[in-house]
Parts: structure tokens; sequence; C-alpha cells
């Protein structure tokens, strides 16, 4: 019998602020789990956490895994931030198994920026395999223009948009890169498991759009813990705080005083953001 584990973390505050923080987070999770060979079926990353599901990987290894890839984000996001994530990346996982089991917690994991009311498709939401699952399938009506992306393989890269995704890290053969820089879910997903839950991208397309739920409450109250969006994303309300401390000469929202604090607030406040968000 196989091994499915659905990873995920507790969100307790925003950790993705901007498009290159998903892009970082998910270049060195694809790397880590490549260099690992753990096979991944799904992963969305959202502005406060992240789900993955992931097959026949020992629970050492991956303990392993999800620590160096904590501590290498906390790093990145201090020196582009300026402050410590301390515990803000609690990382739990449990094993599930059966085919029905299996395809609701992949559905769970994929439609999270629908659960969270940030997209009202899935298949729009860059930072997640949902579009790329039948890829070769889906049209441009089903997911917009990100099909017209074009990619290069990571043996085209220049030096320097090599070293800033890879690192030191060797990049695998099979390694695509997009125009953002990440690297595509295809070139660590293992599709071919990931898509056998369903008859055909028909039968995914049906149930991706409906509402499914059927997964276990503990997930579910863990993630009604993230930030909902109504009329501003996470990530566009991140924006308007960062460009407010870009015109203060700050390096981010963590050197704010309280008087810069109070004015920013009553800025989101003007703009309708929900308090949730604001808090």
């Amino acid at each position: 019998m196989r091994n499915y584990l659905h990873i995920c973390n507790k969100g307790c505050r925003v950790i993705f602020r901007d498009k290159q923080d998903y892009v970082y987070f998910i270049n060195k999770f694809a790397i880590a789990t490549t260099l690992n060979k753990i096979q991944v079926l799904a992963i969305t990353v959202m502005s406060t956490h992240f789900h993955s599901i992931v097959i026949d990987a020992d629970v050492s290894i991956i303990d392993n895994v999800i620590f160096r890839l904590k501590k290498t984000y906390a790093i990145y996001y201090k020196n582009k931030y300026g402050d410590r994530l301390s515990n803000a990346i609690q990382t739990s996982y449990r094993e599930f198994h059966g085919s029905q089991n299996i395809e609701n917690e992949m559905l769970y994991v994929l439609r999270n920026p629908m659960h969270h009311y940030v997209m009202s498709s899935p298949f729009t939401y860059p930072f997640s395999n949902a579009s790329s699952l039948f890829k070769e399938s889906l049209t441009t009506e089903d997911f917009g223009n990100w099909g017209k992306l074009s990619y290069r393989k990571a043996n085209q890269l220049n030096y320097r948009e090599y070293r800033k995704i890879f690192g030191n890290d060797i990049a695998q053969i099979n390694y695509e890169i997009d125009p953002n820089g990440m690297i595509t879910f295809e070139s660590f997903i293992n599709n071919k498991i990931a898509r056998s839950f369903w008859k055909g991208y028909k039968q995914y397309l049906w149930d991706m759009l409906s509402n499914v739920k059927n997964v276990q409450s503990q997930i579910i109250d863990q993630d009604n813990l993230d930030t909902q969006a109504d009329t501003m994303s996470d990530i566009d309300v991140c924006q308007l705080i960062d460009n407010q401390a870009s015109s203060w000469n700050l390096k981010s929202f963590h050197y704010f005083n309280q008087e810069q604090l109070d004015y920013v607030i009553r800025l989101l406040n003007k703009r309708n953001v929900n308090q949730q968000q604001i808090d």
C-alpha cells in the first residue's frame, strides 16, 4: 500500500508578501523534494501557508526536508524584510488512504484559493498545480492565457539566473523555468499518478468546479485560521503596504513606528480592506 501524506502549515501571519516570495518558496520546495526523491502530487502556496500531497516518503526524510525548507525561507525573509519569521511556519502532516480520500484531499489542496475567496476559479491561481494537471487538454477558456507562457530549460539560463534559482544546487535535466523564474510544476509533480484518480480531464474539471468539502475536519479547522480575501487579495494588500514603506525609505513594514502604522491602517480602511487582513 502506498503512503500518502498531506503536508500543511498553520496560517498565523502573512509570510509570502509578493510574487517573488511565492516563486522562491516553490523553487526551493521543488529542488528539495526532487533531491530527496519525494514524489509530489499536488501543491498550493497561499499567503500564510501551503498544502502539499506527497507519496511514498519516509517521515524522517519529510521532517528533514521541511526543516531545511523553513530555515532557508526564514533567512530569505529576514534578508528581504528585516524580520525573523520565528515560529510562523509550523508544519504538520498526516497519513491517509483510499482512492476517494486521496481524491478529496487533492481537490482540497488544489481548490484552496477558492476556499479562501482569493480566486473564483482554481485554474487562474498561479501558485498551484491545478492548471498543469491536465494542461494538454485544458483550453484558454479554462485558465486564460496561462498556457501561452514560454519556458526555458535550466541549462539555457545565464549564470546569474541559474544562481538565483538554484544557488549551489545542481539543476535536474528535466527542469523547465517559466518567465517569472519559477520551476514549472510539470518539472517536479508526478502528473501520471496525480491524474490517475480521475477518468479524464472532464471529470477533473467537474470535480474542481464543484463544491467539494469532504475532507477531514482538522484540516478545514486549521485552514479557516488563514486570511480570507474580500475586495483585495493578500498579495495586493501587501503590495500597497510595501509601496508605502518604500516611499518612506524603509526596508519593510517591520520598521514602521506607531504613527506610520496608524497611517497605513487608515489607508487600508479607506480601501475597504477587511479587518482580518488588517489585523
